[in-house]
């Protein structure tokens, strides 16, 4: 049987077909501690048509609402600095969804996708935007 893979695997596979430059940010400290870069980020990704890096949270679907509190609460500092010096936050969750054929039929079997939120300055306070799937970036490239 073959082994589920982690979101963060998920994550760095479809980045890389994306032709982004991506790479684990988070370290182990211990046989089951992390600890994520700068409170937030499993990995750091370079995207070809942006500038500065994208820090990205990976997580599931289920969990994405807390580790974007964690973001916008406890890593505020962090975050605001991040931003500022010109780079991109983005919290992925993935799950299984049931999707549309070409054809326009529904597909009866799931398949793995992210919800993507983006991390942004306005003004003085920190907020979070939703993005287009990963289902729907890879159909536009």
């Amino acid at each position: 049987m073959m082994a589920k893979k982690s979101p963060t695997a998920r994550t760095l596979e479809a980045c890389r077909k994306l032709g982004w430059l991506i790479d684990v940010a988070e370290r182990t400290l211990g046989r089951f501690v992390k600890k994520d870069l700068f409170g937030f980020a499993d990995l750091v990704a370079i995207i070809p048509c942006f500038s500065g890096a994208t820090f990205i949270q990976v997580t599931s679907v289920g969990n994405r609402s807390a580790r974007t509190k964690k973001i916008l609460d406890e890593c505020t500092e962090q975050a605001k600095i991040v931003l500022s010096a010109g780079n991109r936050i983005e919290i992925w969750g993935w799950g299984r969804y049931s999707w549309m054929r070409k054809d326009g039929t529904k597909a009866t079997k799931k398949r793995w996708d992210a919800t993507r939120l983006e991390v942004v300055l306005q003004g003085t306070d920190m907020v979070a935007i939703e993005l287009p799937r990963l289902s729907e970036l890879r159909d536009s490239t």
